[in-house]
């Protein structure tokens, strides 16, 4: 792997580690709140729902428990559906020039498979379940072109939330491409010629 390549895979992992941490469910992680009456839980871009937005979006998708090793989305795979971790943890990595490279671990709260509703191109990483079992709410992308079309309040605010968290890490991607620059002229400027 080219120098160039292995930068640019350590500046997309540091990226993902940084969003990694951002949700938290620690107050009861084996049973969410309101799962037990099939509504969602208010984690990741899910809090800005009210309940009952939350729970006519929750009658759209369904529940999966995954085992450990299962894929989610394949990378170079179209994948049409968005998820939100509920439990557990998913591993994102991606394959380029001949070598794997592990980009982060997600966990409750964080979605996955959102940029297939926004522009329905290939998949950029692999993601799959880690070392225990996953629960993911999921709605594929039929059904969710179905919610916009019949309920445009739910449909538009997921929209929004989603455009939301694209501009987030769109943010920070740009503030860490700005850092890293900028740390690369600092290089050179101390360098003796």
């Amino acid at each position: 792997m080219t120098n160039a390549a292995r930068g640019a895979a350590e500046n997309a992992r540091s990226l993902w580690l940084a969003d990694a941490n951002q949700y938290d469910m620690t107050a009861n992680p084996d049973h969410p709140a309101g799962l037990e009456h099939g509504d969602l839980p208010a984690l990741g871009i899910l809090e800005e729902l009210d309940p009952k937005m939350r729970a006519r979006l929750s009658s759209r998708g369904r529940l999966e428990t995954l085992k450990p090793g299962t894929f989610v989305i394949h990378q170079g795979r179209h994948h049409h559906g968005l998820s939100v971790i509920i439990k557990g943890k998913l591993s994102v990595s991606c394959h380029a020039h001949g070598d794997y490279l592990p980009l982060a671990e997600l966990g409750p709260g964080h979605t996955v498979g959102e940029m297939s509703l926004l522009d329905p191109q290939k998949s950029s990483a692999d993601v799959c379940v880690s070392d225990e079992e996953a629960l993911l709410w999921t709605i594929d992308g039929d059904a969710f072109n179905q919610l916009v079309e019949s309920d445009h309040e739910v449909g538009c605010a997921v929209f929004r939330m989603l455009g939301c968290e694209t501009c987030r890490r769109l943010r920070q991607n740009s503030d860490h491409m700005l850092h890293k620059a900028e740390e690369m002229r600092s290089h050179f400027l101390d360098m003796d010629y």
